[in-house]
């Protein structure tokens, strides 16, 4: 079967514009709003503490709002911390979201979970509602983020 390629060139040639057309075609056929934003959203939070100077306002705002880098970092920071809501991605190291959902579950249940991912099939929905969290895609936005936040935070 290679053979006749090899020996018809003009064949190959041929074949391969046609794919390459087609592929053009294809590229431009992508439902690209499913794709997330290229720049990641970004949450800034503003906390105003009358009377406070710049080293308790640290230590009693800004070190609650900790970052981790991945699904161990994140199980052990929420234990130590004991967060009011955790705010996880599917696709994380070591450990996915999922999965630090579920151990956070049992270890902090009265703690809010919410998983925001780019993924927007009914299987990740469905795999958050087994687990018992909430799931916002990156798709939906922020918006729906912060309304959702809004409603779990007292």
């Amino acid at each position: 079967m290679l053979k006749r390629f090899i020996e018809r060139p003009v064949l190959s040639t041929v074949i391969s514009i046609i794919l390459l057309l087609l592929g053009s075609l294809a590229l431009f056929n992508l439902p690209v709003t499913l794709f997330p934003d290229i720049a990641p959203p970004s949450v800034q939070v503003t906390a105003v503490y009358p009377g406070a100077n710049a080293e308790v306002v640290a230590r009693t705002v800004a070190t609650p709002i900790e970052e981790a880098v991945n699904g161990v970092d994140a199980i052990e920071t929420a234990k130590q911390t004991r967060p009011d809501l955790i705010l996880l991605d599917l696709a994380m190291p070591e450990l996915n979201g999922a999965e630090v959902a579920t151990v956070l579950r049992h270890t902090l249940p009265e703690t809010p979970i919410i998983l925001f991912s780019m993924y927007t099939d009914l299987h990740a929905d469905a795999l958050c509602g087994f687990i018992g969290v909430d799931f916002i895609s990156k798709v939906d936005g922020i918006s729906k983020l912060l309304e959702r936040v809004d409603a779990l935070l007292p």
